[in-house]
């Protein structure tokens, strides 16, 4: 079957929607597991040996801490902090890390979904050699969008329109816009800020559904990370009362942050993919249900006879609409968020007050 003649190719619910993108993952588990685990590994691989060969100076920066004739000299103590914390070698870990997983990584592994989504063969190797000329694109349309979020906390704080609408435009592009990017940029060959205005205009199209359906997915990454997260816990304080009671603290610290490591490279490697398969199949179905992705697709199949030849039409979008880049209704919009912003945090802090009350009460009890 054909990918036009695929019923993947028309409109679908939430439940089709996520059931398609858990079935692709399924399909092709090693092959996308294979891509991110290709630039994760070596990355948390480089930061484990730099945490471990910090250990030493980490303790010693700690001790100094606790003198409190360190205090005296603003400077040492700036120092001493940021010995504590890995300094120079964190920056460098976070920009190779940007570099290999958000840049090189993450385009490979648009890629690999793209052309599972579209029954076209794919692998591992295969899908880094599509991307040559894309991550570098890639890259610089993540800095960008980097530089809006950062404008838009500046925003946040102008009196009145930014306090109301600010932490809504904040919240959409950076939980919506952003993780779309890559998807734009590799899917259909977008630069700079064109890349960031046409994940825009997808995602304002369907503004609440793209809005609770990113939503449900930021649940989803919670739910798998909070359990082994969880469990992580209560092994190292098991560890750390049982085998780790009779080691040096600097042994302590080892297995502690080896563990840990470990833990949370794994947890990327399962659920990056997870994620970014979710989000390419929202993509082509806001084309559908927007663009008449499916028909397009269909007519060049048929006036070329082959559904390989199709393939140049997948870039290929209709032209932007003569809109402005932010309407009244999408204030409104951003306001909306704010209030429910305002709202999730009013009832956390009522828990958590409550909480504390009756912690009190029964503490003051006993």
């Amino acid at each position: 079957m054909s990918a036009i003649e695929s019923p993947k190719l028309r409109p679908m619910s939430l439940g089709q929607l996520l059931d398609r993108s858990f079935r692709l993952y399924r399909q092709n588990f090693l092959t996308f597991v294979g891509i991110i685990a290709a630039m994760v590994i070596p990355v948390y691989g480089i930061y484990l040996v730099f945490s471990l060969l910090n250990i030493p100076r980490m303790l010693e920066a700690m001790e100094n801490l606790t003198n409190m004739s360190s205090l005296d000299d603003p400077m040492q103590l700036f120092t001493t902090q940021m010995q504590a914390m890995g300094g120079g070698n964190s920056l460098l870990l976070s920009a190779l890390s940007f570099f290999l997983i958000q840049g090189v990584a993450t385009a490979a592994l648009v890629k690999a979904i793209e052309d599972s989504y579209l029954d076209k063969p794919g692998d591992i190797l295969g899908s880094y050699g599509k991307i040559a000329g894309k991550w570098l694109p890639l890259l610089v349309a993540l800095l960008l969008g980097f530089l809006l979020i950062i404008l838009l906390l500046v925003w946040t704080i102008i009196p009145c329109i930014g306090w109301l609408t600010g932490l809504g435009i904040l919240a959409f592009v950076s939980y919506v816009i952003y993780p779309m990017v890559p998807v734009t940029v590799v899917v259909e060959n977008r630069r700079g800020f064109g890349a960031i205005r046409r994940a825009w205009e997808l995602a304002r199209r369907r503004f609440w559904w793209v809005l609770g359906y990113m939503f449900l997915l930021y649940i989803l990454a919670y739910v798998i990370t909070v359990g082994p997260s969880f469990l992580l816990g209560i092994a190292l304080g098991y560890l750390q009362e049982t085998v780790m009671s009779g080691f040096d603290m600097a042994t302590q610290m080892a297995i502690q942050t080896s563990l840990s490591q470990v833990i949370t490279m794994v947890m990327q490697i399962i659920y990056l993919p997870i994620q970014l398969t979710a989000i390419v199949v929202m993509y082509f179905d806001l084309r559908v249900r927007t663009e008449g992705f499916d028909l397009a697709m269909l007519a060049a199949e048929a006036e070329a006879g082959d559904s390989s030849e199709a393939a140049p039409i997948i870039p290929q979008a209709p032209a932007a609409e003569q809109t402005p880049l932010v309407t009244g209704t999408e204030i409104l919009y951003f306001l909306g968020i704010n209030v429910g912003i305002g709202a999730l945090c009013g009832i956390l802090y009522g828990v958590l007050a409550i909480v504390g009350i009756a912690l009190t009460a029964v503490m003051m009890g006993l």
